[in-house]
């Protein structure tokens, strides 16, 4: 078995979803075992997500490649309507809207012939959709959020131009500024009190971070990038809607409060440019790989040093109760076969 990329598909069940060299869908449980596999022909675009699309709390698995988008339940069978033909090429990850949490889904994507496509959750192109082709193609997915009583479908091109539509895909709000960067998947959409004061964060062309708000005012982001080589993520650790800058040099962390003060650094004998990642849903606890020696280290939503790190892990990881006891279980995969369960302070391997 030969896997290019690994999707957790559940904290509570602990099984993955993988594809092989062939572009079969595994699903593989915890125990490293194929509990049954799908062929899908095409390498999956972005990620896979997982919708209610009967809001009966059995999810199901949503994702595309160029030319489909495939709607999965947990026995590998494609829901009824699916897979969905595209009529264009898909450029970007399909994403799943629901925006009265009523699990009426609209499923958005993005082609290369730089048209929106907008499909309900029965399979079928939604009526009344009147988006025109973007400028550019659009590669990340589309997110949609809510700020002075008005909701917003999000999105920008490749050349820097950003896309405010409304849910029929007209314009809701123009912004006439473009941006450049060289890291097209790290644009960080944050949303403000107003769609004035929301804004993107990004790294611009001389590789310092800046902010576009959508009231077309452009600033430069007080945090230390007078480096050669770095990485970076933006995340919320304390779910109270303000990010967290986490900026990875080859051999260095360092983490800025929203305010860009400096909340914690240090410095390792491994490479951590690209093992690094932030995880869970309330609180974010911090994972750290050592590549060397296939050993991972926790740091909490404050950053403190988990007890009893570091252990063996991988890059792959996920964080959630998976016991419903109010404890949290750090889910790891080593050597991209085997599951490791660490609850945190009580430690346990399964």
């Amino acid at each position: 078995l030969i896997r290019s990329r690994l999707y957790f598909l559940s904290c509570v069940t602990i099984s993955s979803v993988t594809q092989d060299k062939k572009y079969n869908l595994l699903l593989i449980s915890a125990t490293g075992k194929v509990k049954w596999s799908r062929p899908i022909k095409e390498p999956i675009i972005g990620g896979i997500t997982q919708i209610d699309v009967y809001g009966n709390n059995k999810y199901q698995m949503l994702f595309n490649t160029a030319k489909k988008i495939h709607l999965i339940d947990i026995n590998g069978n494609e829901v009824k309507g699916y897979p969905i033909t595209l009529k264009e090429t898909a450029s970007n990850q399909v994403r799943a809207l629901d925006y009265e949490h009523n699990h009426n889904y609209r499923l958005l994507l993005a082609t290369i012939t730089q048209q929106i496509l907008n499909y309900s959750k029965d399979g079928k192109l939604v009526d009344g959709w009147k988006a025109d082709p973007t400028k550019s193609i659009i590669t990340q997915p589309f997110q949609h959020f809510v700020t002075g009583g008005k909701d917003y479908i999000f999105n920008a091109d490749i050349l820097g131009n950003i896309y405010l539509l409304n849910r029929k895909g007209e314009i809701r709000h123009v912004v006439d500024s473009t941006f450049s960067t060289s890291q097209k998947d790290k644009v960080y959409l944050v949303v403000g009190n107003s769609i004035e004061t929301t804004k993107i964060i990004f790294v611009d062309s001389v590789s310092q971070f800046a902010a576009l708000f959508f009231d077309n005012t452009m600033m430069k982001q007080e945090i230390d990038t007078s480096l050669f080589d770095y990485n970076y993520y933006l995340t919320d650790l304390e779910n109270d809607n303000l990010y967290e800058y986490v900026v990875m040099q080859p051999h260095k962390l360092s983490v800025y409060a929203p305010d860009k003060s400096l909340i914690f650094s240090e410095i390792y004998d491994f490479d951590i440019s690209r093992n690094v990642s932030s995880v869970g849903e309330k609180y974010k606890h911090t994972i750290v790989y050592n590549s060397l020696q296939d050993q991972i280290l926790v740091y909490n939503h404050q950053f403190k040093l988990q007890q009893g790190f570091p252990l063996p892990g991988g890059r792959y990881n996920l964080l959630g109760d998976i016991n419903k006891d109010g404890n949290n279980e750090i889910i790891t995969v080593l050597n991209s076969n085997e599951f490791i369960v660490y609850t945190l302070n009580l430690f346990y391997g399964m």
